[in-house]
């Protein structure tokens, strides 16, 4: 089993959570661990004008905090948006 023990960080998101509301459409509602698994990727994917990634780097350099730009979160998601609002 080689690669398994390189000291690498492995994420799995696996809750047992219904998706969306009543009928199961995912479109009806934003669950709160639907918003944060979002927001996650957000973070970890959002891609500024010079191809950076701001957020990513930004919790590089401080794990306390991160300060979002709303423009960026619209821009990602709207619903999300709107949610954490």
């Amino acid at each position: 089993m080689s690669g398994w023990d390189e000291g690498a960080v492995f994420y799995s998101d696996q809750a047992q959570f219904p998706r969306g509301g009543p009928g199961g459409d995912p479109a009806a509602d934003l669950t709160r661990h639907s918003a944060l698994r979002k927001f996650k990727e957000f973070l970890r994917g959002f891609t500024g004008p010079t191809g950076d990634f701001p957020y990513r780097e930004s919790l590089v350099h401080n794990r306390d905090h991160v300060t979002v730009a709303t423009e960026d979160l619209d821009a990602f998601d709207a619903e999300l948006s709107d949610k954490i609002r």
